[in-house]
């Protein structure tokens, strides 16, 4: 996702100077949340690309080679992460309060390997564009972005 979002906000239309896409999650929910640093007055435009490029992938699905890629990124950057221990308490802790289960880093890159094409294409078309909420910092109004 972030390579879609930073493709055409930031490099095709230069809408933005940073783009990212993350997701949350919690013992009963998800959330995809997108962000931007950009220009004030880009920023109806950015938010206008942003819900046609999460709708495609709704419709669309995502390609196998995005997610082919997203799982290795996803494997790796977590690798990384673990070398740092407060990042590993923190994980083990938020596995254990919010899932109720232990922790096992061999264990959660083999569930990333798990993971099938199949599974994150249906996840994508779950996403529905319509339901946002956004948080803005600047000179702008509510009814701007409805």
């Amino acid at each position: 996702m972030s390579s879609r979002l930073d493709d055409e906000i930031r490099e095709q239309r230069g809408l933005a100077y940073s783009v990212y896409a993350m997701t949350h999650t919690g013992s009963d929910y998800s959330q995809l949340l997108l962000g931007a640093g950009l220009e004030s007055a880009k920023t109806i435009e950015t938010l206008g690309r942003m819900q046609k490029i999460v709708a495609e992938l709704a419709d669309n699905g995502p390609t196998e080679e995005e997610v082919r890629r997203a799982k290795t990124y996803a494997a790796g950057r977590l690798i990384l992460a673990f070398e740092d221990t407060e990042t590993v308490a923190d994980c083990a802790a938020t596995q254990l309060i919010v899932h109720g289960q232990s922790f096992d880093l061999q264990q959660t890159i083999a569930a990333f390997d798990a993971v099938t094409f199949k599974q994150v294409a249906e996840a994508a078309c779950s996403i529905d564009p319509e339901k946002f909420a956004i948080a803005c910092v600047g000179p702008h109004h509510p009814d701007e972005f409805s």
